[in-house]
Formats: C-alpha cells, sequence, structure tokens
C-alpha cells in the first residue's frame, strides 16, 4: 500500500482551548472508539473534566500540587488533525491520547506532537517518561520504540459483563461476556 504525503505548510503545535473541547472529543471517539466502547466512558464527564483542566485557577491549583496537564494539537486549515497530552506528576511524565485522523495518518504529525511532549518533559525536568498503548498497535509500539522508549512490562484484564457468581442449574440461554485487554507499558529515562 502506497501512501501519499501531503504537505500542509501550516503545522503549529497548540494547547487545547475551551473552544477546541468538542472537536478534540470528536477526534477521540473516532480514534479510539474501540477503547471507548470496551470502557465505557463517559463524554459528558470527559468534557466537564477537560474544561476544568484548561482553566487558570485549576491550573494553578495543580501546580501547587506538583501536577499538570497540556494537551498539544496540531490544526491543518482549522481542523484538529492531530493531539497528544502529557501528564506531569512531579518527577515522572505520562504521555497519552496520541492520536491523529485517519485521512491525515502517515505524515508524521503523531510523531511531531509526540517528541514535542518529550521535549515539553526535558524543560520540566522529568526523570522518566511512560506510556500506555494497546497491544494490537504495532505502528504505534514501533513509533514509540523508534523514539528510544523501551517495554517496561505487558498486563492482561479481562472485563467479564454480567458476571454470575453461583449457577443453581445450566441454562443455555444465558451467556457471559468476557473481553480480554493487552496493554504495553513502555517508559523512557530522560538525560
Amino acid at each position: 500500500m502506497k501512501y501519499i504525503i501531503k504537505r500542509h505548510p501550516k503545522q503549529e503545535i497548540t494547547q487545547l482551548k475551551k473552544g477546541d473541547i468538542n472537536e478534540f472529543l470528536e477526534l477521540m471517539e473516532l480514534c479510539f472508539i474501540h477503547c471507548i466502547e470496551s470502557q465505557s466512558i463517559d463524554y459528558h464527564q470527559v468534557r466537564c473534566t477537560l474544561r476544568k483542566l484548561i482553566k487558570p485557577s485549576y491550573k494553578i491549583r495543580m501546580r501547587f500540587f506538583g501536577n499538570r496537564m497540556n494537551t498539544y494539537l496540531i490544526k491543518v486549515e482549522d481542523k484538529i488533525v492531530s493531539a497528544s497530552s502529557l501528564t506531569i506528576n512531579r518527577t515522572q511524565g505520562t504521555i497519552s491520547n496520541v492520536m491523529t485522523h485517519p485521512e491525515y495518518r502517515r505524515q508524521g504529525f503523531a510523531r511531531k506532537l509526540f517528541n514535542h511532549a518529550v521535549e515539553q518533559a526535558h524543560k520540566y525536568n522529568l526523570k522518566q517518561v511512560y506510556l500506555k498503548v494497546h497491544s494490537n498497535n504495532v505502528k504505534a509500539i514501533n513509533l514509540y520504540k523508534s523514539e528510544n522508549f523501551e517495554r517496561n512490562y505487558e498486563i492482561t484484564s479481562l472485563e467479564i459483563e454480567n458476571p454470575i457468581i453461583v449457577l443453581p442449574k445450566h441454562d443455555s440461554n444465558s451467556s457471559i461476556n468476557v473481553q480480554v485487554n493487552n496493554s504495553v507499558f513502555m517508559f523512557k529515562k530522560l538525560p
């Protein structure tokens, strides 16, 4: 499969603003639909949390406790095409929500934002940066490995829908849905 690389003249990295929240959530839903469905994410709660995180008063309170969260965006023609977040907790950072609109993938947007988050981690004098990625997301894992992130550990979780504790008798109409989630945790020590 050949990818057509389009060059977009304006690729500035900006931070998430109040007016970007709905479009950011739409991109998140598009990119992470499999995670959203399996984890029953409440968009109203996510929207409220994002609004809270970008308020100056909340940012000041977070910084007082050594925490902060920055969400970075790249827009093309005023449309969010890629995003990532950096959460800081004292001396460690976590990169999350690295996503690119499907029509804009394989054009370097995710790598650019990912590297920007690592640069910001350096500026905050963090010792390590972590991330979690779904184990079947091979392209993302390869991106992170190419940026010198190391595989730390892998975790498998089982989610059981409507668990049955005691089965008095076998009912051929009953079923138990089990979902297996595999995640890879990676890290990079910063100089």
